[in-house]
């Protein structure tokens, strides 16, 4: 005789928790979420991989005969030794940190005034793209030319100015290079902040203005008490994205200045690339790619959870 056994229920806490508001956004994020996995996992996971255990042996091209003997965490501690390695990471942040936030302040003014209406709208909206669309080599030695101590027309709109009595090396100064590469990265990257928050006013509740309007609000309260809280997500997704890619972008800094004067204006990336290419330790860059994707990591989850924790709350 054959025992029939009761069909598994799950328990009522995890139905409760999947019929939740947070349980079906977890749900909906995870699907959305899922093709880029399946990409990564396809054409980036070997890779990762690959960089995270070499990061484990001591790689020298220089001696290929020594091989690549494991040294645990060797490389880590060899890197976080380093004199010149606590200045990059200031400068790294210091970078990364500045253009993101001025980005997103800049972006959003510029966003509120293209989204009113005016003559030739839509070609003062397409010409905001060019920083974007122009190529970062030419984009480089452009800003290298208008910052020359010699040549620039920054220095000679100034001096005819009065602004200053001599030209300034802005790039080869160690006291203005890394205050002029923070404003060429802006100059970059705000067309997209510009975007993102132009398609987002769009896409605002009517409703809620004409409400604020109704009882009174002026133009800054409405900005304050309607559009930004509307905007507060969209605002911290754009500041990641902007703090990520610029920590990350290698091109633009190289170009400007290569990490000089000094190492006024090294970051992480540039660091990557001389100790892989330059001085061929590939353990060493290898320990310092997988720093930079563990940092990266850990500031985006921290900054998300402080965002996103009101919401369900």
């Amino acid at each position: 005789m054959s025992v029939r056994l009761p069909a598994r229920r799950w328990p009522r806490s995890r139905l409760s928790w999947l019929s939740s508001d947070r349980g079906r956004d977890s749900l909906f994020g995870l699907a959305l979420f899922t093709p880029a996995l399946v990409v990564f996992l396809v054409f980036a996971a070997r890779p990762v991989a690959e960089t995270i255990v070499t990061s484990f042996s001591r790689k020298d091209l220089t001696q290929p005969e020594l091989g690549t003997p494991f040294v645990g965490l060797g490389n880590y501690a060899q890197l976080l030794s380093l004199s010149t390695f606590w200045p990059t990471v200031i400068n790294s942040v210091v970078l990364a940190a500045s253009s993101a936030v001025a980005q997103i302040v800049l972006g959003f003014g510029v966003a509120l005034l293209l989204n009113q209406a005016f003559r030739f709208r839509m070609l003062v909206r397409a010409s905001v793209l060019l920083p974007w669309a122009m190529p970062t080599v030419v984009a480089a030695f452009v800003f290298r030319w208008l910052f020359d101590a010699s040549f620039g027309p920054i220095n000679a709109i100034l001096e005819g100015l009065g602004l200053v009595s001599q030209p300034i090396a802005w790039l080869g100064s160690p006291s203005t290079a890394l205050l002029t590469v923070i404003t060429v990265h802006i100059w970059k990257g705000i067309p997209f902040v510009i975007l993102v928050f132009l398609a987002a006013l769009q896409t605002l509740s009517k409703e809620l203005h004409d409400a604020a309007q109704v009882d009174g609000a002026g133009y800054w309260q409405e900005l304050r008490h309607v559009t930004l809280p509307q905007l507060r997500y969209i605002i911290a997704i754009a500041l990641i994205l902007r703090f990520i890619w610029t920590f990350n972008w290698f091109d633009l800094t190289y170009l400007l200045t290569g990490g000089g004067p000094g190492d006024s204006t090294m970051t992480l990336p540039i660091q990557v690339y001389i100790t892989a290419f330059r001085t061929f330790q590939l353990g060493l860059s290898s320990a310092y790619a997988t720093m930079i994707a563990l940092v990266l990591m850990t500031m985006t989850v921290t900054f998300l959870w402080l965002v996103t924790r009101e919401k369900y709350q």
